[in-house]
C-alpha cells in the first residue's frame, strides 16, 4: 500500500472506531510498519475482522497479525486442495505419489505421521485397502488391532515398523 491508501484505510478505521483520529503523522507511522505485501482490500478485511471480535483500538500490529493468519489459512487451504486432488489422481493412476506431495505431507504433519501417510498412499496388496484407507483384517471390515497397515503395504512404501524398538526404519526397497 502507498501512503494515500494508508490514509484511506485510516478513514475506514475511524468509521468503526470513533477513538481513532486520522492524521498525517499516524499515516506515515503505519506506512512504515504495515506488511509491504498488504493491499488496501486485504487491509479492509483485516480491519473488519478485528472490529468484529474486539473493542480494542486497532494498531498496525493487529493488521499485520490478521493478514499473516489470512495468508497462512489460504496456504493451508491450497495445500489441502492439492492433497485431495493428488489422492484422486493417485487412486485413478495406481501410481506412487510424487516427491513434492510426500514432502508436503512430511512438512505439515511431522515425521512419524508422514511415514504413516506415505504408507497410506499405497494401496494395500494384501487386503486391497484403497489409498488413504486403513488396512482391515482378512475377510472383514474390522480395522487391524495392533497396526494400521499390513507389512506388505509398509514394505511397498519402503518402511518397516520394528516392534521391539517401537520405531520405523526404511527398507532397501524404497
Amino acid at each position: 500500500m502507498d501512503k494515500s491508501e494508508v490514509s484511506t484505510l485510516h478513514a475506514k478505521i475511524s468509521l468503526h472506531d470513533y477513538r481513532f483520529i486520522v492524521d498525517e503523522f499516524k499515516v506515515l507511522a503505519w506506512f512504515e510498519v504495515l506488511d509491504s505485501a498488504l493491499t488496501l482490500t486485504d487491509a479492509y478485511e483485516c480491519v473488519t475482522r478485528h472490529y468484529s471480535s474486539s473493542t480494542e483500538m486497532i494498531m498496525p500490529a493487529h493488521v499485520n497479525k490478521i493478514w499473516k493468519d489470512i495468508k497462512s489459512k489460504s496456504q493451508e487451504s491450497r495445500n489441502m486442495e492439492y492433497v485431495n486432488r493428488m489422492l484422486v489422481e493417485l487412486e485413478e493412476s495406481k501410481s506412487l505419489p510424487p516427491q513434492d506431495f510426500t514432502d508436503l505431507l512430511e512438512k505439515t504433519t511431522g515425521v512419524k505421521t508422514a511415514i504413516a501417510n506415505k504408507i497410506l498412499l499405497i494401496p494395500c496388496p494384501f487386503c486391497k485397502a484403497k489409498i488413504a484407507e486403513g488396512c482391515k483384517e482378512s475377510g472383514s471390515k474390522k480395522r487391524l488391532e495392533n497396526r494400521f497397515a499390513h507389512p506388505s503395504r509398509e514394505e511397498k512404501a519402503g518402511f518397516e515398523y520394528v516392534v521391539g524398538k517401537k520405531e520405523w526404519v526404511t527398507t532397501s526397497s524404497s
